[in-house]
């Protein structure tokens, strides 16, 4: 790994506060480590956010469902009367 790979890695890790020495040896699959780790991050804020909204549109949708039941109960008690006239 050269120096300059090295050195991002470093800052990346201490962006984590993660402090401690980095052995170029093992420098590889810290930084494997530490773009899994970045990559979960940003797909579990994704994710998150999707859960958020489609929870919101949910929500919309059984007041909507509520509305149409409570005026499909009127229509029904209309409609019962109109056939015992």
């Amino acid at each position: 790994m050269d120096a300059q790979r090295l050195a991002l890695l470093k800052r990346k890790l201490e962006a984590l506060n993660y402090d401690g020495e980095l052995d170029p040896k093992s420098a590889p699959l810290a930084e494997k480590l530490v773009d899994d780790l970045v990559n979960a991050t940003n797909s579990y804020r994704s994710l998150k956010i999707r859960v958020t909204k489609q929870g919101q549109e949910i929500e919309a949708g059984q007041t909507k469902v509520e509305v149409l039941r409570r005026e499909n109960g009127k229509v029904l008690k209309e409609n019962s009367a109109l056939h015992m006239e």
